[in-house]
């Protein structure tokens, strides 16, 4: 090798040529090489040909910078981050603004450090929603050798699978960055040892978000990866920890889970964590999982049954307040409790389709621990309960048992059920329950002493508001269509009530200091009463208007225990059901009760549901009538719209002569 003197005054360091790839090799003010030679000269050829360049460590990029007259620093920034990455060297550290950058990134095997603001201001996380790489659907968003800290990156692509279509390192470490909507079969290919600190994966288009090519090491911790991990042949060092992922779990520990993240708004590309999420505070040290904290209050979900949960109430038990339980049709043989939750629990098909059997073991659904009006029960048949109801209020509620709850009840058909004391279909006691479009059908109360509601039995001060149902076919000694008992004011509107069959007030039964009130409803047909009063010595009463109650106010039993108040618009008249006898219960297009209600309205629970009743002949003679006898002759008589007269006599047997007028 060549040896020689160093004479002193020698430097070994960057020139910093003004453009020397265009062939200015005039020097920049800022160069070491100025003034440094003999008494003060410029070393080299030339002398000061540009201002000041920048030589780092650290690069700055802004959406408002250049790179043609940029020069990296914070106040004449470079336009792109790969021309900050070209200007920087290992070591160096290039700070990007908010914003979004279209390009594919290649730290080109440099050590360094690409960043978001978020490096200066860590608490700031709306920095990684705001800082975007945007890989245009070209190519891998990110070709990573250093660390990158606080991005967004998306729409990545790689028709590689061995190519990540988010990032592709050989070895780098990636801290605190959402990866969403890249496209390829990975989204993450790790070719070395790789390092993640609360990353956030999701709506990824790819099988997994991080694999392993080379069997390294992989250290995942407080982050969120949506679609799992996998290897190729050889399986890596997996150092997964406090983090939410799903797939085969290859990085076991007890610090990771499998859950829902309950993202805030992912489809409005908000990633924050919602109040409820299983990932806020279970990261390590009680950090949160995932690039972001908690963005908003609780996030509900659907929980499908049988999909996600086997039985009604497995899926009950899964939920918190404001969840929905959708259940998908069949029927299911088992008896819930909702204990305390103010949930949906509703059908995807129907009443026909989705029927929860009791299983004649207890009560069929159970309301006990203070739900309320957001508590929905909707959609189902409730049949084949025997009422367990509970300790202090035994063999009550065959179809529905419900204690110091107000649930909201909809779209239901309550049918099928027994029990031994009271409420064969619905039992309630100190509830302000609503019910509302109900089919409360053919429920028996079988015990002995005084078994009542066959339908409905209301009780303790409950106030209920009951809307559109119809309660027909029930039976119990006392109140087989409805009972009230103990300071029991409901709201009754729009109710059919027929057919209901008992010893005491086939259709309602009042005692002990009730008071409902009636409005466009049809009491009808119930048997031995419609509506009769209680002998206790709380004196009930009712108030009934613009109704249809068969034999009118005289029929009401009040067993001179109360007061009738008989308002407005009360009729007495055939409903004429479409088809009673069939369980059709609408109006036909000549019933009473068309229009006759408040402003207009329909009594009963049902609208027109054919067309004109067609009224049986009446049978009559005019062959020997008494003198004076007058026929009439109108609907009551009629069939088919006309009628033939014929006789062959002119005198009675007397010989009197037979005269016939008819009068149009």
């Amino acid at each position: 090798p060549t040896t020689g003197t160093d004479g002193g005054g020698n430097i070994s360091i960057d020139p910093l040529f003004c453009n020397p790839d265009s062939g200015d090799y005039n020097l920049a003010e800022n160069s070491s090489c100025v003034s440094a030679g003999a008494n003060g000269s410029n070393v080299g050829a030339f002398g000061i040909g540009c201002g000041s360049i920048h030589i780092g460590p650290l690069w700055y990029v802004a959406t408002t910078g250049s790179d043609e007259t940029g020069n990296g620093t914070d106040i004449n920034p470079f336009a792109t981050i790969q021309t900050a990455i070209d200007s920087s060297s290992d070591g160096d550290t290039v700070l990007v603004g908010s914003g979004t950058y279209v390009e594919n990134i290649d730290y080109s095997g440099k050590n360094l450090v690409v960043g978001s603001h978020l490096i200066n201001f860590p608490d700031s996380t709306d920095l990684i929603s705001n800082t975007i790489i945007d890989g245009d659907s070209v190519a891998s968003c990110v070709t990573l050798s250093g660390e990158l800290i606080g991005f967004t990156l998306r729409n990545g692509l790689s028709n590689n699978p061995e190519q990540g279509s988010a990032i592709h390192t050989s070895g780098g470490k990636i801290k605190h960055c959402l990866i969403k909507s890249n496209y390829g079969e990975v989204a993450i290919a790790a070719w070395g040892s790789l390092h993640c600190e609360n990353i956030t994966t999701a709506y990824q288009y790819d099988s997994y978000d991080i694999v392993s090519f080379d069997a390294g090491s992989i250290h995942v911790i407080n982050s969120i990866i949506t679609n799992g991990f996998s290897y190729y042949d050889i399986e890596p060092q997996w150092d997964v920890s406090y983090t939410n992922f799903s797939g085969y779990d290859y990085p076991s520990n007890e610090t990771n889970i499998q859950e829902n993240s309950f993202f805030c708004n992912p489809s409005g590309g908000d990633f924050s964590l919602g109040e409820n999420s299983p990932c806020v505070g279970t990261g390590e040290n009680g950090a949160n999982m995932g690039a972001f904290g908690v963005g908003c209050g609780i996030i509900n979900q659907v929980l499908n049954v049988p999909a996600d949960y086997g039985t009604v109430q497995a899926g009950i038990d899964a939920t918190i307040d404001g969840d929905t339980v959708l259940v998908a049709a069949g029927t299911y043989v088992e008896n819930i409790n909702f204990n305390g939750k103010n949930i949906v629990v509703t059908s995807s098909q129907g009443t026909d389709n989705t029927i929860i059997d009791g299983n004649q073991d207890g009560s069929v659904v159970t309301f006990e621990n203070g739900e309320n009006s957001t508590a929905i029960l909707s959609g189902f048949t409730i049949t084949n309960g025997n009422g367990s109801g509970s300790e202090e209020y035994l063999g009550r509620g065959g179809g529905i048992f419900c204690i110091n709850s107000s649930p909201t009840l909809k779209d239901l058909t309550v049918a099928g059920n027994q029990t031994e004391t009271s409420g064969a279909g619905l039992w309630f006691g100190y509830s302000n329950s609503q019910l509302v479009d109900l089919v409360i059908s053919n429920n028996s109360v079988v015990g002995e002493g005084s078994p009542a509601g066959g339908g409905i039995s209301i009780n303790y001060n409950s106030d209920l508001t009951i809307n559109n149902i119809l309660v027909v076919g029930n039976e119990a000694v006392y109140g087989a269509g409805i009972e009230l008992w103990s300071y029991s004011k409901p709201l009754l509107n729009s109710v059919t009530i027929v057919g209901n069959t008992g010893s005491n007030g086939g259709g309602l039964l009042l005692s002990g200091g009730c008071h409902p009130t009636i409005n466009n409803s049809i009491i009808w047909g119930n048997s031995p009463h419609e509506i009769m009063f209680g002998i206790v010595d709380q004196p009930d009463s009712v108030s009934i208007y613009y109704s249809d109650v068969s034999g009118g106010q005289d029929s009401i039993l009040t067993n001179d225990n109360g007061e009738i108040i008989w308002g407005l618009g009360n009729i007495d008249a055939n409903p004429l059901f479409c088809g009673s006898d069939s369980g059709d219960f609408t109006l036909s297009e000549n019933s009473p009760c068309i229009g006759a209600g408040y402003f207009g309205a329909n009594m009963g629970a049902f609208d027109v549901g054919c067309g004109p009743y067609n009224f049986s002949p009446t049978e009559f003679s005019l062959s020997e009538p008494s003198n004076n006898t007058q026929l009439t002759i109108d609907e009551s008589n009629m069939n088919d719209g006309y009628i033939t007269f014929s006789w062959g006599e002119s005198s009675d047997v007397n010989g009197d002569s037979l005269y016939y007028l008819m009068r149009a």
